[in-house]
C-alpha cells in the first residue's frame, strides 16, 4: 500500500471570546462544536451500565406543566442514525439527542443485558439541572429497576488536511481517528468535508479525547499515523516530497492563491501570472499577513519557489529570509523580466531609445551648421 509523506501544521491563534490571543505561528480556526438546532438542547448519551449494551434503548420526553410528551411510553428508540460519528476514548459511541424547548424532562429507558432482560429507566432527569451535555447511564440502584446516571462534557475537535495536488486523495477523503490501544472508528473512518471556498483543504470533526488520526481515500492510499492531534491542527499531504511544516493560515493561502488547475509547480515560463493575475492576488494577500504568517507561508518550499519566480518575472524581488517583497522601477520590471515578452519588450524599448538618441544627436549637429 503507497504511503504518502504527511507534514503537520499546528495552528497557532486560539480564539476567545474577546480576540485572538498570540500562542506560535498561523490563524487557528474557531473550534467547531455540535450545532444545535434553534430552540433545543444536544445532549450525548452513552448506553451501557457497567460495560453492558441495551436492548431497546429509548428515550421519554416530557414537559411536567404542559403535559406535553414525544410519544408514548416508553418514548422512542435511539437508531443507528442518532450516533456520533467517532467514538469516545473508550471506543464507545454516543447517541446524539436534539431536546426541543418543548419539553424540560428526559427519561432514558432500557433492558441492561446483564439485568436478565427487565426493563430499566432513570429517575426523572431534568434538562435545565444537567450541567454537563454528556449523560452515562452507570449501575442499577439497589432493589430497584432504575440505574444511576452521570454526567459529564463533551466536546469535539477539528483536523484539517490540505491535499497540495489534489491528486493525491482524488475521490473521497477520510479520516480514521482512535484513541491509544483502542481500535477508533470502523475503517476507513469518516469521510472529510471540503471546507466552503477551497480547492483542496478538508476537515473533520472527531471526539476530543480521541489523539491519533489516519488519513485516506477510502482505504486505499494511506498517510501514517499521526499522533497527538490538537484541535486545529492541519497536515499538508503531498506525494514524494519533503518540506518543512506550515500552519493552516499557510495552508489556506498555498490553498486558495498558489493552486491551480491548469499549472502546477512543474510548468514554468508560461506567464499565466501575470495574463491571469495570479501574482498580483497573491502579492496583495502576502502582504497582509504577520511576519510569522510569512515565515509559515515561505516553510512550504513549493510555494516559496514558485512564489520567488513569479516575483521575479513581475520584476519584483521576494526576500525568503524576512519575506519582504521589494517592487522594482518601470524599467526594473521590463528588465527583470524572464519571459519572452519581456524580452521583445526590452529590445524594443532600447531600439526606441536608440533611433531617439541618433535623432537628437543629427539635428543638434544641424542647428550647428546652420
Amino acid at each position: 500500500m503507497k504511503k504518502f509523506r504527511l507534514f503537520k501544521a499546528l495552528s497557532i491563534f486560539a480564539i476567545a471570546a474577546a480576540g485572538a490571543v498570540a500562542v506560535g505561528v498561523g490563524t487557528k480556526t474557531p473550534k467547531v462544536e455540535a450545532a444545535e438546532a434553534a430552540g433545543s438542547t444536544t445532549l450525548y448519551i452513552n448506553q451501557f451500565d457497567g460495560g453492558g449494551n441495551w436492548n431497546n434503548f429509548s428515550y421519554y420526553l416530557f414537559n411536567d406543566s404542559t403535559g406535553a410528551k414525544n410519544a408514548n411510553w416508553p418514548g422512542l428508540l435511539f437508531t443507528d442514525s442518532m450516533k456520533t460519528k467517532t467514538p469516545n476514548e473508550y471506543d464507545q459511541y454516543q447517541y446524539v439527542l436534539e431536546v426541543p424547548d418543548t419539553y424540560d424532562t428526559l427519561i432514558l429507558v432500557g433492558n441492561p443485558s446483564g439485568w436478565g432482560g427487565s426493563q430499566a429507566q432513570t429517575d426523572n432527569l431534568k434538562i435545565s439541572d444537567m450541567s454537563n451535555n454528556g449523560i452515562y447511564c452507570g449501575e442499577q440502584i439497589p432493589n430497584t429497576n432504575k440505574f444511576y446516571v452521570g454526567y459529564y462534557g463533551y466536546s469535539t475537535k477539528t483536523v484539517y488536511m490540505l491535499d497540495l495536488k489534489g491528486e493525491v486523495y482524488s475521490s473521497k477523503h477520510y479520516c480514521h481517528t482512535f484513541a491509544t490501544g483502542k481500535s477508533g472508528t470502523t475503517w476507513p473512518g469518516v469521510e472529510m468535508t471540503k471546507v466552503s471556498g477551497s480547492k483542496n483543504l478538508y476537515s473533520a470533526e472527531i471526539n476530543s479525547a480521541l489523539q491519533n488520526v489516519i488519513f485516506n481515500n477510502n482505504g486505499s492510499n494511506q498517510t501514517d499515523t499521526i499522533t497527538n492531534v490538537s484541535d486545529g491542527s492541519t497536515y499538508i499531504v503531498y506525494p514524494d516530497n519533503g518540506y518543512n511544516s506550515s500552519t493552516l493560515d499557510a495552508a489556506s493561502f498555498i490553498d486558495k492563491y498558489m493552486m491551480f488547475e491548469t499549472v502546477w509547480f512543474d510548468q514554468k515560463g508560461t506567464g499565466l501570472c501575470k495574463t491571469n493575475g495570479w501574482y498580483s492576488s497573491a502579492k496583495s494577500a502576502f502582504t497582509t499577513k504577520t511576519s510569522d504568517q510569512k515565515s509559515a507561508i515561505l516553510a512550504h518550499e513549493p510555494t516559496q519557489y514558485r512564489f520567488a519566480d513569479w516575483a521575479k518575472a513581475n520584476g519584483d524581488t521576494l526576500d525568503t529570509s524576512s519575506g519582504t517583497i521589494t517592487p522594482s522601477q518601470v524599467l526594473g520590471r521590463i528588465f527583470g523580466s524572464n519571459d519572452d515578452n519581456g524580452l521583445v519588450i526590452s529590445i524594443v524599448l532600447i531600439s526606441i531609445l536608440s533611433v531617439s538618441a541618433l535623432a537628437t544627436f543629427y539635428i543638434i549637429r544641424k542647428r550647428k551648421h546652420i
